[in-house]
């Protein structure tokens, strides 16, 4: 079974060369001979975290995913793997905070090899508080809403890196997913009240989606326009919830789709599907002051985060 699987791990490297160009950064190239140039990934195991959520409101809130190395030697060319944090600021109206640092070195010593086919895995916990530390964050440097990005880097013992500039879409998705860098998405604990959800459809069709998903701890609760060109709602938090999260999985019809949610204290979130957005005969758009604040949104996790005081 474990040579089935080298000879899919190679066949996926190989793919990945042929896609690439040939400068001798990537997984696999071609010199000018004709010799392939082998190099090595971080497989991630299990689900990938896309948009994980970090609570600023306990240091002990944290980033964790299993990566598994493979390389030609199957992990015998593993020298370090090097975990950093990259901050993206969201929220400029607080000035703009540019930051990165590294978090840990990892030998490859303390991968562990009692793995299905024998690679070496290691199991990355990253809390709240050594990002804070790595980034140099003391105070109020940071916003819920903003974008902590986790970027891997992966040494060999020939002295070559690998990062998040040598994956590809064939690499960072499927069974060989290997993106080398995952996002995280900063929140809080919520303030407590009624949030108001307020939906509009351009086509006037309803939406194609089950809509936003609201979590309070873990319960959810969507929204959606089920037909139509409008609709609205409403959610109430308790005081003393620890989580809450906005999701959109995303729509057919990204570009006729607007939603605005308007929290406890009266600040509002807007969002639109597609930078270039469709108004049909039959549609429905909020008044341009509202669809003038809206920004682009994605499928999984929105930036809607209003902490408790």
């Amino acid at each position: 079974m474990k040579n089935i699987f080298k000879l899919l791990f190679t066949a996926s490297i190989l793919l990945f060369a042929y896609g690439c160009t040939t400068d001798g950064e990537h997984l696999a190239s071609f010199d000018h001979s004709g010799q392939v140039e082998y190099g090595a990934v971080l497989r991630t195991i299990d689900d990938m975290p896309s948009n994980s959520l970090i609570n600023t409101s306990f240091d002990d809130s944290a980033f964790i995913i299993t990566v598994e190395e493979q390389d030609i030697e199957d992990g015998g060319l593993l020298q370090e793997m090097r975990i950093s944090v990259v901050y993206d600021d969201y929220s400029p109206d607080n000035g703009i905070t540019e930051a990165s640092g590294l978090v840990q070195s990892v030998p490859a010593s303390e991968f562990y090899t009692d793995t299905e086919f024998g690679f070496p895995r290691y199991d990355i916990n990253v809390s709240w508080g050594s990002m804070k530390d790595a980034l140099g964050f003391v105070a109020d440097e940071y916003s819920p809403g903003d974008i902590v990005r986790i970027e891997l880097e992966l040494e060999l013992t020939d002295g070559r890196v690998f990062g998040p500039e040598s994956a590809s879409s064939i690499i960072s998705s499927g069974f060989f997913s290997s993106p080398f860098a995952y996002n995280s998405l900063l929140a809080c604990s919520p303030m407590s009240g009624e949030y108001s959800i307020t939906m509009w459809d351009g086509y006037g069709d309803g939406w194609q989606s089950d809509g936003i998903e609201i979590c309070l701890d873990g319960d959810c609760s969507y929204f959606t326009i089920p037909a139509g060109n409008y609709n609205e709602g409403s959610i109430f938090v308790p005081e003393g919830t620890g989580e809450m999260t906005v999701s959109w999985p995303g729509d057919e019809w990204p570009n006729e789709v607007v939603v605005l949610i308007v929290a406890p204290n009266g600040q509002q979130f807007v969002f639109r599907g597609a930078e270039q957005m469709a108004l049909y005969t039959n549609g429905l758009f909020p008044d341009d002051a509202i669809f003038e604040l809206s920004s682009v949104m994605t499928p999984g996790l929105l930036p809607v985060a209003v902490c408790a005081n």
